[in-house]
């Protein structure tokens, strides 16, 4: 049984903006350590004016401190109505987890926009896969004010 979630916040500046931030590979680096990943190397893998392509590459704490995974986030951007699709893997034991979801930056006034993210845990392992996932959810959710001030705070610099 997979795990959803989704979180949809309202950003005090304008869709623009707030997607030239999402959007910026130096920030996506930032924005990993505030959710808890280490050493993160995000690349442009293709960038049009309709399409970017990033791949998030990155290091993931284990619970009770026992090591660490190495995980891959590659994010296909529709520039245009600033709508991505992502999916995240990983090797080792996270290898069979399936994490993916979608984010969209949407226009809400002309200083407001609503920064939505959905997403699914889905961890095929017998019962502690279960437990996995509603920590997952619990973690995004104690972190999602964090991972928010963050995001209007690189905003309010480059403006």
């Amino acid at each position: 049984m997979a795990r959803n979630w989704e979180f949809k916040d309202t950003i005090p500046f304008n869709a623009k903006k707030v997607f030239e931030t999402v959007t910026d590979p130096k920030f996506i680096e930032e924005w990993t350590w505030v959710q808890g990943g280490q050493n993160p190397k995000c690349t442009v893998l293709e960038k049009t004016e309709h399409r970017l392509l990033t791949k998030l590459e990155y290091e993931e704490p284990l619970p009770m401190g026992i090591g660490v995974i190495k995980a891959v986030m590659t994010t296909e951007w529709d520039v245009a109505k600033r709508f991505s699709t992502w999916i995240r893997k990983s090797e080792g034991v996270g290898a069979r987890a399936r994490v993916e979801g979608t984010t969209k930056v949407v226009e809400d006034g002309d200083e407001r926009c609503v920064f939505h993210e959905t997403g699914v845990f889905d961890i095929p392992v017998p019962v502690i896969g279960r437990k996995l996932e509603k920590n997952l959810v619990e973690h995004l959710t104690k972190n999602r004010q964090a991972k928010i001030e963050a995001l209007i705070g690189k905003v309010k610099r480059r403006s």
